[in-house]
């Protein structure tokens, strides 16, 4: 199949897409990136430090923090690595697309026309055009179960909600409404309260990006998936303001 790849610029989404690309062995694989997720608004000066955490590790610094997260099927001591080495390990292309709403974008996702658009932290809502393309649809991996946790930081907010776990859900994009496609499958994971909010979602990705790789062999081999329609009041988080940060703090809980 031809796959596009949809992914944020971001240190979660590096960490997912090392452990989903060598998955992808034998399909045809183009990355697009975006460079952020969100506006440009002010967010609380905790969630700046995280942002530049993530940041240091990404130029390099303290790239070691990732391959403590090491995956089972693996004895290598460095086997995360940056988005540059990534593209040549896994001989694909990569591409920013912050225009992939404008017309530019449009006319570069007709011709490459891919069979399958996958989704994982893209910064941009997908609009119509977009989403009509691609003949399997657009597939995305929320990091957070839906529909409790539509929007952003879902982790964060179940940690400070209490829940004992957290998780993921890969669910379609039909349209530009935020998490609200018909459900694939989720998965879940008990908090770890020893571990940062950081630590936490990163731990997500082991399962949710074996959903998204088992996904795409299912449909590589009959065309078609179950999904089911969302049920239920769902619920819209944004991204969190200083009292929430305080308050998150408060209860023991780390950011990174």
């Amino acid at each position: 199949m031809k796959i596009l790849i949809l992914c944020n610029n971001d240190l979660p989404s590096l960490f997912a897409m090392n452990l989903l690309l060598p998955r992808m062995a034998g399909h045809t694989v183009l990355m697009g990136q975006s460079s952020k997720v969100g506006g440009d608004h002010q967010r609380p000066h905790r969630l700046t430090e995280l942002a530049q955490f993530e940041l240091d590790i990404l130029s390099g610094k303290n790239f070691q923090f990732l391959n403590q997260f090491k995956p089972e099927n693996t004895d290598s001591l460095t086997w995360c690595t940056s988005f540059e080495e990534l593209v040549v390990k896994n001989k694909i292309e990569r591409r920013l697309m912050n225009d992939i709403n404008l017309p530019e974008g449009i006319q570069f996702v007709r011709h490459y026309m891919p069979d399958l658009v996958l989704s994982i932290r893209f910064g941009k809502i997908l609009q119509q055009p977009i989403i009509d393309i691609p003949r399997f649809g657009v597939i995305n991996l929320h990091s957070g179960n839906l529909p409790d946790y539509q929007g952003v930081m879902a982790s964060f907010w179940a940690m400070l909600n209490s829940d004992p776990q957290i998780g993921t859900c890969l669910h379609y994009i039909s349209d530009k409404e935020i998490d609200s496609g018909a459900i694939i499958k989720q998965s879940y994971l008990r908090i770890d309260h020893s571990k940062s909010y950081l630590e936490n979602v990163l731990q997500l990705y082991f399962e949710g990006t074996k959903m998204m790789s088992d996904v795409v062999d299912r449909l590589s081999e009959d065309g078609h998936i179950d999904s089911t329609q969302q049920s239920g009041e769902s619920t819209y988080y944004g991204f969190p303001q200083q009292a929430d940060v305080i308050e998150f703090e408060k209860k023991g809980f780390r950011l990174f």
